[in-house]
């Protein structure tokens, strides 16, 4: 919440303006249910909602609500795209938000995702233990109402289970989350706290870097397991051989030439 105080220059009278969360402003105001059903309106449709609030007439401390300034922040144009693609690779994606719950389920079902999401307070659940905090955890399609606490402990969750955890950000309050995370990615835009915790920085904007990063990756990964299945295979063929021959004509090769045969082999290779 920010506050602030206004003065008329020529009456020499002054107020207090807040704004901020609409939780916060209407707990400000003493409670309004005609503004909560506003803001779950607002959420709903996915937007998100600014309050405003200002000191009544000769008081200095009650406050009085002006109203809720309703906010888009649509998601990029690729994220779709990308999630749907990251699921065709076996790539489980959580979203991690700030926002009001029934926000993010507007957003992730706007995604294609599962509207399964969680309020941050069950990963801080003290009735429960943390093997069931782990289970509800991993079935979520995404958390809400999170802050910089609940981002690491949702990667440490995760990590004890055994998952490999990506994790993208771009803020110093990512920094921790991308630290922990197997896999780091800052993305285009990050502050210098985020792109040092990261393994991976993205220098173009959007997420459907990420994909390429994956496709490459595992090529990468595909060419090194078949170069070593070759190589394991070669060199066991070439010892059998050598093994035979030299057991039945009791041949003995001298180690000038078993230096020429291994680089001949290599060459090939290559």
């Amino acid at each position: 919440m920010t506050q602030a105080t206004v003065m008329n220059l020529n009456t020499q009278e002054s107020f207090k303006v807040a704004k901020g969360a609409p939780q916060v402003i209407i707990r400000l105001v003493g409670g309004d249910d005609d503004a909560v059903r506003a803001v779950n309106a607002l959420a709903k449709r996915g937007l998100r909602a600014l309050g405003v609030a200002r000191t009544k007439p000769g008081s200095t401390e009650e406050y009085e609500l002006v109203g809720m300034i309703s906010l888009i922040d649509p998601p990029r144009p690729d994220s779709a795209e990308t999630i749907r693609r990251c699921n065709d690779m076996g790539v489980d994606v959580k979203m991690i938000t700030g926002d009001q719950q029934i926000i993010a389920k507007e957003v992730a079902h706007r995604l294609g995702m599962g509207r399964v999401i969680l309020d941050a307070g069950h990963l801080v659940d003290a009735d429960k233990s943390e093997e069931e905090v782990t289970e509800h955890c991993i079935r979520a399609d995404g958390f809400a109402q999170v802050i910089p606490e609940h981002k690491y402990r949702v990667v440490e969750l995760l990590q004890n289970r055994g998952i490999l955890v990506g994790m993208t950000g771009d803020g110093v309050n990512d920094a921790p989350a991308l630290k922990k995370a197997n896999v780091g990615i800052a993305v285009h835009g990050c502050t210098d706290a985020a792109r040092s915790a990261a393994d991976i920085v993205l220098l173009a904007p959007g997420l459907s870097t990420i994909v390429d990063g994956l496709m490459t990756s595992r090529a990468i990964f595909q060419r090194m397991r078949s170069y070593a299945l070759y190589r394991i295979t070669s060199t066991v063929h070439f010892l059998m051989f050598f093994f035979c021959i030299t057991m039945a004509l009791e041949w003995h090769m001298k180690p000038i030439l078993l230096i020429l045969i291994c680089i001949l082999n290599d060459a090939a290779t290559l």
